[in-house]
C-alpha cells in the first residue's frame, strides 16, 4: 500500500548521496552526521539492498521528507538539512532563509513513491544515486590544525582498520549498482584522509571510468600528478594561500612548491592529451590568506598556470588552537563580489562555501 505524500517542510540534500569510509563504514554524511553509522559495507552484503536502501537509510529519507522529523540528534547541527523559512546554514553570517525546502521534500517523496511503485521496493528506496563520496585513504600526509588529522593516532583508532579502501570492495559497490540498474551520477574522492595516498586509487578511477561514471577528487596536491587523474571530470587542488609563508600556517607539513607543481603538471598533461579534466584551485579563505595582495597574487598565478577555475572558499572553520581563524573580511559572498568588482585579474574566478 502506498503512503500519501506528506507536505514536509524539512529537506536533507544527502537523501540520494552515499558516503563510504576507507574501512567500509557508511556514515549519515561527512558533516555533523559523520559520527552516526547507518551501516557498514563488506563482501557479504549487497550494496543496493543492504546499504543504499537499508532500513536505516529508508527510515532517514521518510522521517525527514515525509514526516518532517529529524532522523538523528545531529540533524539540527548539520549543513545538509534545511527547513522552510528558517536560516539555511547557521555557520555563515549572510546565510538566508530556506525557501524551497518544502518543494524539495515533496519532490523527494514523489521519487520514493515512484520507485516503490515501479520497482516494488520498500518505500524509502532510491533507484538513482546523485553522488557517492569515496574515502580511498584515511591517513594523510599533512596535519592541518582544523582537521582530525592533527591527531592522527586518535583518528585512526576511532575509525579502525583497514585504512585504505579495498579495491575489490570498491568494484563490488559499482557492480551491485549496475546489476540492480541503480544509476550513479558521480563519484567524489575525498574524506578525512588524502585520496592520492591510496595505492589502488588509479585502478579505482579507471574502473569507474570504464562504466562512464563522472568522477571528481579533492587533493592537498602534495603528491606527484598521475595520468590516471586525467580520467576525472574535476580535480580540486586545495592550496590555501599564494605564498609559502601563508600556505604553511594552515597546511602544516605541506609544501607550497610541490602543491603548485602538482597543479601545473595537471594543466600541462591536460593540454597535451586533450583531456576534459577541469582543474580547479580550491583556495580556502582564512584570516591568514584573505589579504587583497594575496588574492590578487593567486589570480595572477592562476592566469599564468592556465587552470580552469580559481575558487575562493568561505569557511566558518579554523584551527582548533585558534592559530588560524575564519576570514575576518572575506566572510560573505557580498564581500568577495565587492573585491572582484575592483580586482578582476583572472576571468574564471568563482566563490563558494565549505
Amino acid at each position: 500500500m502506498l503512503l500519501p505524500i506528506l507536505p514536509s517542510e524539512m529537506y536533507c540534500w544527502a537523501w540520494n548521496r552515499i558516503y563510504i569510509k576507507a574501512n567500509g563504514r557508511i556514515p549519515c554524511w561527512c558533516n555533523s552526521g559523520e559520527s552516526h553509522t547507518l551501516s557498514k559495507f563488506d563482501h557479504s552484503l549487497n550494496f543496493v539492498d543492504d546499504i543504499v536502501n537499508s532500513e536505516n537509510a529508508r527510515r532517514m529519507r521518510i522521517s525527514i521528507h515525509g514526516l518532517g522529523q529529524e532522523y538523528i540528534s545531529e540533524c539540527s547541527k548539520c549543513c545538509c538539512l534545511s527547513i522552510q523559512g528558517q536560516i539555511a546554514d547557521q555557520r555563515y553570517i549572510d546565510s538566508e532563509n530556506a525557501e524551497e525546502a518544502k518543494g524539495e521534500a515533496f519532490s523527494v517523496m514523489s521519487h520514493l513513491k515512484h520507485t516503490q511503485a515501479t520497482r516494488g521496493w520498500p518505500l524509502g528506496s532510491i533507484s538513482h544515486i546523485n553522488e557517492i563520496q569515496v574515502e580511498p585513504s584515511l591517513p594523510c600526509n599533512l596535519a592541518c590544525p582544523g582537521c582530525p588529522q592533527r591527531n592522527k593516532s586518535a583518528l585512526l583508532a576511532s575509525e579502525g582498520p583497514p585504512y585504505t579502501l579495498d579495491l575489490s570492495l570498491f568494484k563490488k559497490m559499482l557492480d551491485d549498482c549496475n546489476e540492480a540498474s541503480v544509476s550513479i551520477n558521480r563519484l567524489h574522492y575525498c574524506g578525512k584522509g588524502e585520496p592520492t595516498l591510496c595505492k589502488n586509487l588509479e585502478e579505482m578511477i579507471a574502473y569507474a571510468y570504464s562504466q562512464s561514471i563522472k568522477q571528481s577528487m579533492d587533493t592537498n596536491s602534495n603528491q606527484p600528478f598521475k595520468d590516471a587523474y586525467l580520467m576525472l571530470d574535476r580535480l580540486n587542488c586545495s592550496i590555501d594561500g599564494s605564498t609559502s609563508e601563508s600556505y604553511v600556517k594552515y597546511r602544516r607539513g605541506g609544501d607550497f612548491v610541490k602543491a603548485i607543481r602538482f597543479m601545473t603538471d595537471a594543466v600541462k598533461r591536460k593540454q597535451e592529451t586533450n583531456s576534459n579534466l577541469t582543474v580547479r584551485w580550491k583556495y580556502i579563505l582564512f584570516d591568514t590568506t584573505e589579504d587583497i595582495e594575496q588574492l590578487n597574487q593567486a589570480q595572477e598565478m592562476a592566469k599564468q598556470i592556465g587552470i580552469d577555475e580559481l575558487d575562493f572558499v568561505i569557511t566558518a572553520c579554523g584551527a582548533y588552537d585558534r592559530s588560524v581563524r575564519p576570514p575576518l573580511r572575506m566572510n560573505t559572498t557580498r564581500a568577495i563580489e565587492q573585491y572582484l568588482s575592483n580586482n578582476k585579474i583572472f576571468s574564471k574566478v568563482v566563490f563558494s562555501r565549505s
